[in-house]
């Protein structure tokens, strides 16, 4: 704690901000390279384990929009299977690609650690604390409008395409999963008082809640079939329609733990939306697709449960416990 401390005092929290939000506070010649974002993008991660680092992060609000505008962008670029760059080669990695391994997921950490709220037990003025306040609902709005989220929405539903895919990026998915859930807690804390409220419901509405529950819908829907082809999966009119026994004899795809989890935090934000604005789930809900792809989300989820409690041993109480 003592050398984290040490890091804000020092300046070296400040050089690593920069360095990691690739702002020429150096004057450097030449923007840092991916692998250099993004060891200082982990570093700066370990630095926000302490709410005083995090404090002084969140007031210096160029760097952290920085973060949140032009290194999301070139994360999430970098992460793209056809954006290697011959003359920085990748970091070797066990199912996922090197960019994406090395900046992305430590990326979406500290975002959601900046948004997170700070421990009630910190001792921050009153007045303080409101400004920081605003400045994490400021950050929400900022990650809505400058189209982060959308093109995070997209890169995860591509590297999501299928099951198996799911389970190489799954370490990804449930980063962007947490995010989702943190970019909620402003709204969560001031539904009607916080400044980014109306931009990010009506970004929860036009996007489907972020494509999340048709994103883990699709991956039970290819966990349910025999044989776990790679068959690109159904569209959301077809999965309503899609058994979720497979025939006698025939094997189903065991989804990952990663897997899983990311479709138990789907269901998850939908009840984290619901408590924040209920009419705003209400309307989502009547949509016939939205409704249809929901009641089949839940159908595939109860009936995994089932089937993992009868080769648990555990059907025999299954039925009563339902």
């Amino acid at each position: 704690e003592k050398e984290l401390h040490a890091a804000r005092t020092l300046g070296a929290l400040d050089a690593l901000s920069e360095l990691a939000a690739g702002i020429d506070g150096a004057g450097w010649p030449m923007p840092p390279r991916r692998s250099t974002q993004a060891a200082a993008t982990r570093a700066l991660l370990a630095a926000a384990a302490l709410p005083c680092n995090r404090v002084h992060l969140l007031l210096r609000s160029h760097v952290v929009a920085g973060l949140a505008t032009c290194t999301l962008a070139s994360a999430v670029q970098a992460a793209r299977p056809d954006a290697c760059d011959a003359s920085e080669p990748e970091p070797a990695t066990s199912g996922e690609g090197g960019g994406d391994v090395c900046l992305l997921p430590a990326l979406l950490r500290l975002l959601r650690l900046l948004i997170t709220p700070l421990p009630p037990g910190l001792a921050v003025r009153g007045e303080l604390r409101a400004a920081l306040s605003k400045l994490r609902a400021d950050l929400v709005t900022l990650l809505v409008v400058s189209g982060g989220m959308k093109s995070l929405q997209e890169h995860c539903a591509r590297r999501a395409a299928t099951l198996a895919q799911a389970t190489a990026h799954g370490a990804l998915l449930r980063q962007y999963v947490a995010l989702l859930h943190a970019l909620l807690l402003p709204v969560h804390e001031d539904p009607a008082g916080a400044s980014c409220a109306s931009v990010f419901k009506e970004f929860l509405r036009s996007s489907c809640v972020c494509g999340l529950p048709a994103l883990a819908c699709a991956m039970l829907v290819e966990a349910s079939q025999p044989g776990g082809g790679v068959a690109p999966r159904p569209t959301l009119g077809a999965a309503a329609a899609v058994t979720a026994r497979p025939p006698p004899g025939r094997a189903r795809v065991r989804p990952c733990a990663a897997v899983l989890s990311v479709c138990r935090s789907a269901v998850r934000l939908l009840a984290h939306v619901g408590s924040v604005d209920a009419p705003l789930l209400r309307g989502l809900l009547c949509g016939g697709e939205f409704k249809a792809q929901l009641l089949h989300l839940v159908h595939l989820a109860l009936d995994l449960s089932e089937d993992a409690n009868i080769r648990g041993g555990g059907g025999g109480g299954g039925g009563g416990g339902g």
